[in-house]
């Protein structure tokens, strides 16, 4: 695989904002009952409760890109709940480098 992997914590959300604006448009195209969220959960997507989860220590934010043009194809957002279970928040890996095994890293 011809990609890199980094981790962090809030930090990295703005990271992922292209890849996100992507997945809202995807949900609003596929289903009416998106269409009227995802307009405006791009611009509230800090707001979530991401910024008190770090400061909780239970946000990961998990980032693929290729090495060789360094550009973002994955993100993984994911919490820990009060009771200790993982939470996959959001997930999304660019079209055209789905099936290559980016997520078997």
């Amino acid at each position: 695989k011809n990609c890199e992997y980094f981790c962090g914590g809030a930090g990295l959300l703005d990271e992922i904002k292209p890849l996100w604006r992507r997945l809202n448009f995807l949900h609003s195209n596929v289903s009416q009952d998106f269409s009227e969220r995802s307009a405006t959960y791009l611009s509230m997507y800090k707001k979530q409760g991401f910024i008190e989860e770090t400061k909780q220590g239970r946000l990961r934010v998990e980032l693929a890109q290729t090495k060789a043009k360094q550009q973002l194809i994955a993100y993984c957002v994911s919490t820990i709940t009060q009771d200790r279970t993982g939470e996959i928040d959001s997930i999304f890996v660019k079209e055209e480098c789905r099936g290559e095994g980016i997520e078997d890293q």
